[in-house]
């Protein structure tokens, strides 16, 4: 088959980020994939993207193993990445699959909680951590993938929580005095609903706020946030790297690989949402959703690293040619262009709101009555506002939410180089000096 230029493009930039990772994995996924074969069953990938696209490349390039490659983006459904079809993730009953390879550890969760809502029954494979652990074939058969080794995470994850408590009670202590009503979202909604307090494997806590009031509370808490603890979002901090704000513990260290290399506030945090107003009629959802989606890709774009900088100067290009196209914008403009879209219903009549900065590949669209008024529930050694209707709430984010995850998929896979809680990252120290929007705290 002849290549198109974009498809060219994409498979080469594919192989230059990922092929590294493949390569060394192929002989066991091989020896399995033709195991699953010889035993009649059919094989999918989830991940339309270019790792789903290196990964077929590399393991199966003549396609005699993988037959589908799954996406949560129903408009990919009906292309095709390296020959495989991609089918919609909502459309898979009748298509027979029995073993998925997940791709993105990262969305493991949201992936299988999908799987088990439309009622497929299946073997899984977490690629990721396949790659890390380097597993024989053998191991993969047996599922070691898929086997719990998280002490450690357990650990720290516990130990995160305990610094993130007073972050929390710092926030409710700021809105109830300044009457901006706030709840409880995602993970951390999920967390009071299901477990009192934090789900045992959450490691940050998520509050939610109508758009209105999201703006009050950024101009109130930049004013009146006790001593030790700092608002950052991307009005003031050029290096921010997402759209919505969050609330640091100073003097504390969590720093991820990631995003060591940004000038930010590496310590412990709570994220805080806006819930956009948007349009009820469907098709202005969509379109509103798309140019958010757009613009927010080119907004975490321009923040990360480079995927490939080795001395390859042609594959260094194709790997990171959206990094450098992002890198030509201005963030603020960016940011800005951002917030028009977001915003631009925010003084309409409309009764519905959507959370647009939640880290899932799905539309997260609430009629505003099951959110407020909220109603109190525990968490922890407190109460917290969380959504009024939250089988509601969660049910459109996590589908049967009362469904654990697979156990070796309850910790977040920590990529921590540095960890403190009672000191700043040293390279912070250094920067946070010069920076005028903390000169509160100086």
């Amino acid at each position: 088959m002849i290549l198109g230029w974009k498809e060219w493009k994409r498979q080469y930039r594919a192989m230059a980020i990922f092929s590294d990772d493949y390569i060394p994995i192929k002989e066991s996924m091989v020896s399995v994939l033709k195991k699953y074969k010889e035993q009649g069953k059919q094989i999918a990938i989830w991940g339309g993207g270019i790792k789903g696209t290196a990964f077929l490349k590399v393991v199966d390039p003549y396609g005699k193993y993988i037959s589908y490659a799954i996406d949560i983006k129903k408009e990919k459904a009906g292309e095709f990445i390296a020959g495989r079809e991609i089918l919609y993730c909502y459309d898979l009953k009748g298509r027979g699959i029995d073993v998925v390879l997940m791709m993105s550890q990262k969305h493991f969760v949201q992936n299988y909680n999908i799987l088990q809502d439309e009622g497929i029954t299946c073997s899984l494979h977490d690629i990721d951590e396949i790659v890390k652990k380097r597993f024989s074939a053998k191991e993969i058969l047996m599922g070691k993938d898929m086997e719990s080794d998280n002490a450690e995470n357990q650990r720290m994850t516990k130990e995160v929580q305990k610094e993130l408590l007073p972050i929390l009670k710092e926030v409710k202590r700021l809105c109830v005095e300044n009457d901006i009503p706030y709840f409880l979202c995602a993970g951390s909604a999920l967390g009071a609903v299901r477990h009192q307090g934090f789900i045992p494997w959450d490691d940050d806590i998520d509050i939610g706020m109508f758009r209105k009031d999201y703006i009050r509370f950024l101009k109130i808490a930049r004013k009146k946030l006790s001593d030790g603890y700092i608002l950052i979002d991307a009005n003031d901090t050029p290096n921010y790297y997402v759209g919505h704000a969050k609330v640091f513990k100073d003097h504390t260290a969590l720093v991820n690989r990631e995003t060591s290399h940004l000038k930010i506030h590496h310590g412990f945090y709570l994220d805080i949402f806006p819930f956009d107003t948007i349009p009820e009629e469907e098709e202005k959802q969509e379109y509103m959703y798309q140019k958010a989606a757009d613009i927010k890709k080119v907004f975490t774009i321009m923040k990360r690293r480079e995927k490939y900088n080795g001395k390859n100067p042609i594959k260094r290009y194709f790997a990171n040619e959206q990094y450098y196209k992002a890198k030509m914008k201005s963030p603020k403009k960016v940011f800005h262009t951002m917030n028009q879209i977001l915003t631009q219903y925010l003084e309409s009549d409309y009764k519905m709101v959507a959370d647009l900065f939640a880290p899932y590949n799905k539309k997260l669209f609430y009629k505003m009555e099951d959110i407020y008024p909220p109603i109190l529930m525990q968490f922890e050694d407190d109460v917290y506002p969380v959504p009024g209707n939250y089988d509601k709430y969660l049910s459109v984010m996590y589908g049967d939410y009362m469904e654990l995850p697979p156990e070796d998929k309850r910790f977040v896979k920590h990529d921590i180089i540095c960890f403190d809680k009672k000191h700043n990252y040293s390279k912070d120290e250094k920067w946070m000096k010069k920076c005028p929007c903390f000169s509160r705290q100086a």
